[in-house]
């Protein structure tokens, strides 16, 4: 008999918007008392329970065939609001960017020009222009470079720049866009521009990105104001003939050896052939001169960093207080 209700169902109209929110935010959950708050009658809830859009637990509601997920909630305030845009946290999870690749899309940010009560998430008072949305899934989202630029106004600058390091090493963004849109939004007195403007500076203009985001963690973990940026991807050489490459390289001084940086994915390095390769590379960087090497896993960048900061700084010479 439910799959009776359930397969009549497929002609009848859908729970209504608002419903389908509360749903999506809960896991698909609700109490009678909830649906009543937002005006569902008992008889309405008796009713989408016969036709199979709700099923009853102890205590709750539980959407069963038809249930709701983020990304439908998300759907949900794109149908409704069509001149709205989903912005800032939510657009660089949409876009899979380095430390939002798995950044929650409930709530979301909602960029509404006509303001307004958002239909759930944080809603921000924003005009974007046309050029600056993408279709994301069908989902009105602003591009990537119009994403990064707006990202300062609440995000932290360590997961700015991870994820500016992921838009130029996968290519969705080229430096010369970036530039454009921040002196056209800087002009406009938004949040944001200042927070990547200080990212590209401290970066230098045509530096290549990080070819991972541990790379680009690292540079974060070791970084200090008496402290030089590193080279990034430093070709090793010996009379002229290149030798190996490395992830990153310290400048010289006169009291220490060279010091270099490797970040050794477990991918790329596992198994006994990696591990020949790798020393057979490490010897060859031997020959180029007195030098230290340090490497250092994923599992040390992201579960140790206060080891990887102590080695690094150790090795430089540094105050470890600082």
């Amino acid at each position: 008999m439910a799959d009776e209700k359930r397969e009549g169902s497929a002609c009848l109209p859908d729970l209504p918007p608002e419903i389908e929110l509360h749903l999506g935010s809960h896991h698909g959950l609700a109490t009678v008392s909830s649906l009543h708050a937002l005006g569902a009658s008992r008889q309405h809830i008796e009713r989408w329970i016969g036709q199979g859009w709700l099923e009853r637990r102890p205590g709750r509601l539980l959407v069963g065939q038809h249930r709701v997920d983020q990304w439908s909630a998300l759907m949900a305030i794109s149908l409704r609001s069509p001149t709205s845009a989903f912005g800032m946290a939510t657009a660089a999870a949409l876009h899979g960017l380095d430390a939002y690749d798995d950044h929650p899309l409930w709530p979301p940010t909602v960029l509404n020009p006509r303001g307004g009560r958002p239909m759930g998430g944080r809603l921000v008072h924003c005009d974007v222009p046309s050029s600056d949305i993408v279709l994301v899934e069908g989902l009105r989202v602003t591009n990537v470079t119009r994403t990064l630029v707006d990202l300062g106004a609440f995000e932290r600058s360590d997961s700015v720049e991870r994820a500016l390091e992921c838009a130029l090493r996968t290519g969705l963004v080229v430096e010369s866009g970036l530039n454009e849109v921040l002196e056209r939004l800087a002009k406009q007195g938004k949040a944001g521009p200042p927070v990547l403007a200080a990212i590209l500076e401290r970066r230098g203009a045509g530096t290549i990105p990080t070819d991972s985001d541990a790379e680009t963690r690292f540079l974060q973990i070791v970084r200090r104001p008496d402290l030089p940026e590193p080279t990034r991807q430093q070709a090793v050489t010996v009379d002229g003939r290149r030798l190996a490459k490395v992830d990153f390289a310290f400048a010289e001084a006169p009291q220490r050896p060279r010091l270099w940086i490797e970040i050794d994915g477990a991918s790329v390095h596992a198994g006994p052939q990696a591990l020949t390769r790798d020393l057979r590379r490490q010897n060859q960087l031997m020959r180029s001169g007195p030098g230290v090497l340090l490497r250092f896993s994923g599992t040390d960048i992201y579960g140790h960093p206060a080891y990887v900061r102590q080695e690094t700084w150790h090795h430089l010479g540094l105050d470890q207080r600082m």
